[in-house]
């Protein structure tokens, strides 16, 4: 099968003959598919040394720390969220004043017996829920069952 491909300047060149000298200087170099040439293993990584439980907890304080500083400043409903859920996975206390700031604001959604949500609707919702979810189950109960119900009202059948 042969391919034309059009320069510029309108030549035609067939890529059989590329193809014909590619093959050629396979042949001439006594390659087949039978001599079993394979390509080189790669390298194999050195080992890195193990990680300590210090340095996972002193990563871990780190994080925290960052998340701490970063959450006053973001007016973004759903950011903040996505930070106080990690702060919460991290066993940060529900009590520290980022989480109860930010939980307020998920509170605060809830009106009435129902939730009205943010900007980016679902993706807070969702977030949100998780959040009240790992603060405290049980005392966040009806909002986590008005974000629920939102989610599912929001689902295509």
């Amino acid at each position: 099968m042969l391919r034309e491909n059009r320069c510029r300047s309108g030549i035609v060149v067939k890529s059989a003959i590329v193809w014909s000298l590619a093959l050629g200087l396979v042949w001439l170099s006594g390659i087949s598919p039978e001599s079993g040439l394979k390509a080189a293993d790669p390298p194999q990584a050195t080992p890195s040394p193990p990680v300590t439980e210090r340095q996972v907890l002193d990563a871990k304080s780190r994080g925290i720390k960052y998340l701490k500083e970063k959450i006053q400043s973001q007016q973004d409903p759903g950011y903040r969220f996505v930070a106080v859920l990690a702060m919460l996975k991290a066993d940060v206390s529900p009590e520290t004043t980022e989480i109860k700031d930010t939980i307020d604001i998920i509170l605060a959604s809830c009106k009435g017996g129902k939730y009205v949500p943010g900007p980016r609707h679902l993706y807070e919702a969702s977030v949100a829920l998780m959040c009240l979810a790992n603060a405290d189950r049980e005392k966040y109960k009806p909002q986590i069952e008005m974000i629920a119900v939102y989610i599912l009202s929001q689902q295509n059948e």
